[in-house]
């Protein structure tokens, strides 16, 4: 906590707590009486609550399971989809599409309120609690139930005796478990200190602040308007296209290809098992699930789209969790809006990357040193280009110098008129764009 010096230059006194920065200040108090070091005092925050141990709160929770989602798609399979094709435009099928899916989704698959209790992780559950100990748990009750019949003292030591070993088996069970989670952690440091808070029945701070959700989602919603009005540069980006001619091989604008059904279903394959949910509920895992049943109306829907050349509106919402960054908390710049797109959305934007990125391939548009974003390329390469021209310049006896730029909020950044534009002058064009 404190980073004062105590005495004299060295700050040989100090204080470790788990508690947020914020909610703590930490000065030095002189006296020269009692000691020759400084004490160090430290004052916290009022303005947080605290989620006491055994409280319980509402949560909501999904019941999906491999039964659930083949009673779901054996649903789908009696579904006519036929009526998709008497809708005039792409928003009204894709609505009624969506509409029907969650639908059938949420009766399935319900959403259930349920109430968690904040206690320490005292106990074990049921996945910890392995036949074995559920053996030694029948014994011990049985040990125990013959003590207090017979009240003899020889009964009284076998069950306390076959009670520390039953502890110990319980205790083990959990180590054995803990070290299985971490190890199959993406983030074996981050699963570690949950754990440890789980055990240590670690108690939850929050932090009061006025920001609401309309304030957030207005800043959100406004931040690239914002930030492209801030920028000052006065290029015309049309005029520099110009003096970069497009290839030669160039030759044809880009236009949509009709999709099969193995295209769809393969981008949805390449998909996670993530269960994370969009704004209707929907995840990875369940539409990988489903996806057998419902392959042929998806196919429909995505080509149709390409026929028209309109993104459905139903798709364009997302469910956006605000993630605080640093400083105040009741200022929105400093929360990074973390969204989950409409899983469907994912599945169309795969079919159009897919096209666009071969487009450019193969007429060569690229730039051979971007890195990013492209298969077969990886940070690694980048690092070995820099490395390369490096030495070179060594070699050859130059001055090299390598400058590195980091823009905040660089996705902000890009404004959607200088986009269109240079879409527009790689062969992008009319309801392709």
């Amino acid at each position: 906590m404190n980073s004062l010096p105590t005495i004299n230059t060295s700050c040989l006194d100090n204080l470790y707590i788990n508690i947020n920065k914020e909610l703590y200040s930490c000065s030095l108090l002189k006296q020269d009486i009692i000691s020759d070091h400084a004490g160090v005092f430290v004052s916290f925050s009022l303005s947080i609550t605290s989620k006491e141990k055994g409280e319980n709160k509402p949560y909501k929770k999904r019941l999906i399971s491999q039964d659930r989602l083949y009673d779901l798609g054996e649903c789908l399979k009696g579904v006519d989809w036929s009526g998709l094709s008497n809708f005039d435009d792409v928003n009204g099928v894709f609505s009624m599409f969506v509409d029907m899916l969650v639908t059938h989704f949420n009766y399935y698959c319900p959403l259930i309120s349920v109430k968690l209790s904040c206690k320490p992780g005292d106990h074990l559950t049921r996945s910890q609690f392995t036949p074995k100990l559920q053996l030694m748990r029948t014994l011990l009750l049985a040990l125990y139930d013959k003590w207090k019949l017979s009240s003899d003292q020889l009964d009284k030591n076998k069950y306390m005796q076959f009670k520390k070993l039953y502890y110990k088996a319980i205790s083990e069970a959990k180590i054995s478990l803990n070290d299985k989670l971490i190890q199959n952690a993406k983030n074996k440091c981050r699963k570690a200190w949950e754990i440890v808070k789980k055990e240590s029945g670690h108690i939850e701070h929050t932090i009061k602040n006025s920001l609401s959700a309309d304030v957030l989602n207005n800043y959100f919603t406004n931040t690239q308007i914002n930030t492209v009005n801030y920028m000052s540069n006065n290029v015309n980006w049309a005029d520099l296209l110009r003096n970069f001619p497009r290839p030669e091989i160039c030759k044809n604008d880009f236009r949509w290809k009709s999709i099969d059904k193995k295209t769809v279903k393969d981008v949805v394959n390449k998909m996670s098992n993530s269960r994370s949910e969009d704004v209707f509920g929907l995840s990875n895992y369940v539409i990988k699930g489903i996806i057998d049943v419902i392959l042929v109306p998806l196919t429909y829907l995505v080509n149709r789209m390409f026929l028209e050349g309109s993104f459905p509106q139903c798709l364009k919402f997302a469910k956006v969790t605000p993630i605080f960054k640093k400083d105040d908390r009741n200022n929105p710049e400093n929360y990074r809006p973390i969204a989950i797109v409409p899983i469907l959305s994912k599945v169309i934007e795969s079919c159009i990357l897919k096209q666009l990125y071969d487009y450019f391939v193969s007429n060569n548009l690229l730039y051979p040193l971007q890195f990013g974003f492209r298969p077969h390329h990886s940070t690694n390469m980048a690092v070995e280009s820099v490395i390369d021209i490096i030495l070179k310049g060594f070699e050859k006896k130059l001055v090299t110098g390598c400058s590195l730029i980091d823009l905040s909020k660089a996705f902000d950044l890009v404004s959607h008129s200088v986009l269109c534009k240079k879409l527009e002058f790689y062969g992008i064009r009319n309801k392709e764009l």
